[in-house]
């Protein structure tokens, strides 16, 4: 009896510091806003301001575009934004909620 219990705290001491092992991975709760700017004809707009601002907050986060039209905000914590488009030669876009 002596020895079936001593295996079995030795199987569960291994068990437990092989399980111990395995990594935790944590959540992220950010979100993103990501997009391509166009002209009417379809062709892209590179270096144009963009501005995603936080409806509650008030808080305010700016990038370019690239050469491809193509920008990305993020890091964004789950809330309501207005994205704002500004390029010389075009009127400004905005898009709420």
């Amino acid at each position: 009896m002596t020895k079936r219990w001593i295996v079995a705290c030795l199987l569960a001491l291994a068990l437990s510091v092989f399980t111990s092992w395995v990594p935790a991975y944590a959540q992220a709760v950010y979100g993103s806003i990501l997009g391509t700017v166009t002209d009417p004809q379809g062709a892209a707009v590179s270096g144009a301001k963009v501005t995603v601002t936080n409806q509650r907050k008030g808080t305010a986060d700016t990038t370019t575009t690239n050469d491809s039209g193509n920008y990305s905000v993020t890091h964004l914590v789950p809330d309501i934004y207005t994205v704002r488009v500004e390029a010389s030669s075009f009127k400004t876009a905005e898009q709420k909620d």
